[in-house]
C-alpha cells in the first residue's frame, strides 16, 4: 500500500444474496459488490466517456448510495450529499457535527462522557471521518460518520433524526458501515448498537470487537443475525451473541452466500450456518487456506463458485469457494494501495488501486484483462446501473456511460 500504516484499513470498508444494484441497501450495493444486471462501457478516462463530473471540495471514502436518480455521497469530514443521478446538479447537503445535530441539554449530556466533545476523535488522514457508507431502507437515507453522529434524512434533505452513538477510541478512526436489517440500523463503533429506524433511539448495545469492514445481515433458520468481521454472531431482534470469534477479518469484510460465510484475509476461511438457531451457534468449516500475507483492504467479489480477492500491494487471487484452492494468483501493476473493493458488473470484473487506475477482467472468457483505465484517484469502490457507473474520486464524482 501506499500508505503503511492501519489506517488504510479504514478505507476499504470504506467494507447478501445474488440481487444486484436494483435492491441496493448501502456499502458495495447489496454488499456483494455485484451489479448483475449491469452494463456499462469497459474504456474510460477523465475525458472518454464521461456523462458527467461533479467537483467536490473535500474527499471521502464511502461507495455512493444509488435512490430513486438521487446519488448520495459523503464529504469530508461530516457532509451528506445529494446529487441528481442523471446530471450531477447538488439537489441539497447537510453538515452533521454536534452542534447541528444534537440538542443543547444531549451536547451538556455528552459532554459527561467526552470531556473532549469539542473535538472530533482520533482519525488518520487517510480514513478521515466519512468512510463508512449511507445506507438506505427505500424511503430515507441513513448516514453515520467518523465523530460517532448517526442521522436519518428524507430525500428532500430534512433531517428526521440525529444523534450522537458513540465515538471511536482508536487512533485510525471508524469506517464500518451501517447495516439495516427490517427497522433495525446497525452502527459498530465500540459495541454493536441497533437503533430504531423511525427515531434513532437505542435497542440495545452488544460488547463486541470492532474493525475497520462492514458487518453483514444473514438469517439463521428464520432469525436474523448480523455476522462481525471479527467473528461475532449477534441475534438482531435481542443482541445475544450466539457465538463469538468464528474467524476474523481486520480490514475487510465478510462474503455471505445463503448459508455460507466467507473470511478472505491472509488467510482464507469458509463456514456454513446451522439450519436453525440453538443457543450457542456452532458453525461447520468448510475450508481454510493461505493466502499471499499482506493487508487486504479490499473485500472479496464471489461469483459462480470463485472468490476473486486483492491485497493491498495488487496481489490478485482467484479461489475456488468450494474447496478453497488457490486457482490462479498474479501481480496487478497499478501502483498505489488496492483500497477499493473488487466489483462485478455483469460478467465483467473490476479491480481498482488509489491511483485512480483500475483493470477490468472478462470472467466469460477466462478472467481475461480486457482493459485498464485511468480516472483521479479514489478509494470508494465503485457503484453500477444499467450503462452508467458511478466513481467517487478524492475531487468529486464521476458517472461514466456510453
Amino acid at each position: 500500500m501506499k500508505f503503511i500504516s492501519f489506517t488504510a484499513l479504514v478505507l476499504m470498508s470504506c467494507m447478501g444474496s445474488s440481487s444486484d444494484a436494483g435492491n441496493a441497501t448501502g456499502w458495495r450495493g447489496d454488499a456483494t459488490g455485484r451489479y448483475l444486471s449491469a452494463n456499462p462501457p469497459l474504456s474510460w478516462s477523465k475525458t472518454n466517456n464521461v456523462v458527467w463530473n461533479t467537483k467536490l471540495l473535500h474527499f471521502s471514502n464511502a461507495t455512493p448510495l444509488l435512490l430513486k436518480n438521487r446519488l448520495l455521497v459523503c464529504e469530508e469530514p461530516s457532509t451528506l450529499i445529494c446529487l441528481d443521478a442523471s446530471n450531477g446538479q447538488i439537489l441539497w447537503q447537510k453538515t452533521n457535527t454536534y452542534a447541528e445535530v444534537l440538542s443543547p441539554a444531549e451536547i451538556e449530556q455528552a459532554k459527561q462522557v467526552y470531556t473532549n466533545l469539542s473535538a472530533n476523535p482520533k482519525t488518520h488522514g487517510v480514513t478521515g471521518f466519512s468512510s463508512p457508507s449511507p445506507v438506505t431502507d427505500g424511503q430515507r437515507v441513513y448516514a453515520v460518520f467518523g465523530n460517532g453522529v448517526a442521522v436519518c434524512y428524507d430525500l428532500d434533505g430534512t433531517r428526521v433524526w440525529g444523534r450522537l452513538v458513540e465515538r471511536s477510541t482508536h487512533d485510525w478512526g471508524h469506517s464500518a458501515s451501517p447495516v439495516l436489517v427490517g427497522k433495525t440500523m446497525l452502527v459498530h463503533v465500540l459495541k454493536m448498537t441497533a437503533l430504531d429506524l423511525a427515531t434513532g433511539k437505542t435497542l440495545w448495545a452488544t460488547e463486541s470487537p470492532a474493525g475497520w469492514g462492514t458487518s453483514v445481515a444473514a438469517k439463521i433458520g428464520d432469525v436474523d443475525v448480523v455476522i462481525t468481521p471479527k467473528g461475532d454472531i449477534l441475534r438482531i431482534s435481542d443482541g445475544v451473541k450466539l457465538a463469538r470469534s468464528v474467524s476474523k477479518l481486520d480490514y475487510c469484510a465478510p462474503v455471505l452466500e445463503g448459508n455460507k460465510v466467507y473470511f478472505v484475509e491472509n488467510g482464507g476461511k469458509a463456514i456454513r450456518l446451522p439450519a436453525a438457531e440453538i443457543e450457542p451457534v456452532k458453525v461447520e468449516t468448510l475450508w481454510q487456506t493461505k493466502m499471499a500475507a499482506d493487508r487486504y483492504y479490499a473485500s472479496p467479489v464471489l461469483f459462480k463458485d470463485r472468490l476473486y480477492a486483492v491485497h493491498q500491494k495488487g496481489n490478485f487471487s482467484i479461489l475456488d469457494a468450494v474447496s478453497g484452492t488457490i486457482l490462479s494468483e498474479q501481480k496487478l501493476n497499478l501502483g498505489g494501495t488496492f483500497y477499493p473493493s473488487v466489483t462485478l458488473a455483469g460478467h465483467y470484473l473490476f479491480v481498482s488501486s488509489d491511483t485512480g487506475e483500475t483493470v477490468v477482467f472478462d470472467l466469460d472468457d477466462g478472467c481475461k484483462e480486457v482493459a485498464r483505465n485511468q480516472l483521479e484517484p479514489f478509494r470508494s469502490s465503485p457503484v453500477f446501473e444499467g450503462a452508467r457507473l458511478y466513481i467517487r474520486t478524492l475531487g468529486g464524482v464521476y458517472c461514466i456511460g456510453r
